[in-house]
């Protein structure tokens, strides 16, 4: 047997051999949190493609607008607005008429945001409009507004957002580690899709904006109530993300959904491609 006081140095030794290494695993633990900074602009850019396939039929939509994005917080819950300075649209590469198009550049969309960062409601929609009005023809407003509503313009802003932001709020990660959380992913449409996600911290990337870290990510479908089993989105992407902000400062990521088309128990896929990144306002 070893006499205790001979065990004080050995002990001691390793408290010093292990000591940097328990320090280099801290280093390479982050966690995650909803806090990007009140007040600071942020240039944002997201194309939405959207390749819709019905049987033979196949027609691509790309949507691609600019705007640029404040948080402000305030009493009743973080509110994020969206300076809209471009809305374009394509269908099967030629330029199509977009409603959003004509009403929405230079116009402010305010939405309220929950703590986890998932996108709730749009707050200003009434006000938004009623200067739209103020701006075009009164015939060319009656025939567009219409087809400019809240739940069309809710819908595609979360077509566009980090979907990843609910599932990594709270959580520590180490660097390799993967972990599994559910979640949704939502079409222009306003469709959402229940989806279960794996995440993989890739590493650490430090730009000059952040202290950035890779997440790797895929998803897969979850059975929905009513609906046949094959249905739902499978795919994969990855972002580049603040993990003290849950700022995506770039973000891609490429889904197959399988849904019913409208007004029919006909199967349709839909090929959706999100591309985003944020630059500081200048």
């Amino acid at each position: 047997m070893i006499p205790c006081k001979s065990m004080i140095p050995v002990l001691a030794f390793s408290a010093a051999l292990l000591a940097p290494l328990a320090a280099h695993a801290a280093a390479d633990q982050v966690t995650f949190r909803f806090a990007p900074p009140a007040g600071t602009a942020y240039r944002a850019t997201s194309k939405v493609t959207t390749g819709l396939w019905i049987s033979t039929r196949g027609k691509s939509r790309v949507n691609e607008t600019e705007i640029v994005a404040r948080l402000r917080h305030s009493q009743a819950g973080a509110e994020q607005t969206f300076s809209v300075l471009s809305v374009t649209s394509k269908l099967d590469g030629a330029e199509m008429e977009n409603p959003l198009a004509q009403i929405l550049p230079g116009r402010d969309l305010t939405f309220r945001v929950g703590k986890d960062g998932q996108i709730l409601e749009l707050v200003n929609f009434q006000e938004m409009i009623d200067k739209a009005r103020k701006t075009m023809p009164a015939e060319r407003f009656a025939e567009i507004s219409p087809l400019v509503t809240p739940e069309v313009l809710l819908a595609r802003r979360r077509a566009a957002a980090n979907p990843l932001v609910g599932a990594l709020a709270g959580k520590t990660l180490a660097v390799g580690e993967t972990s599994t959380a559910n979640g949704s992913l939502a079409l222009p449409n306003g469709e959402i899709f229940p989806v279960r996600f794996t995440m993989t911290l890739k590493a650490r990337e430090r730009t000059p904006t952040c202290d950035c870290v890779r997440i790797d990510f895929k998803t897969e479908p979850m059975l929905q109530n009513g609906k046949p089993a094959d249905l739902g989105a499978t795919g994969q992407g990855t972002a580049l993300v603040d993990p003290a902000t849950l700022l995506a400062w770039a973000l891609h990521h490429q889904e197959t959904i399988l849904t019913e088309e409208p007004g029919a128990k006909t199967v349709m896929k839909v090929d959706l491609t999100v591309d985003a990144s944020l630059a500081p306002e200048r």
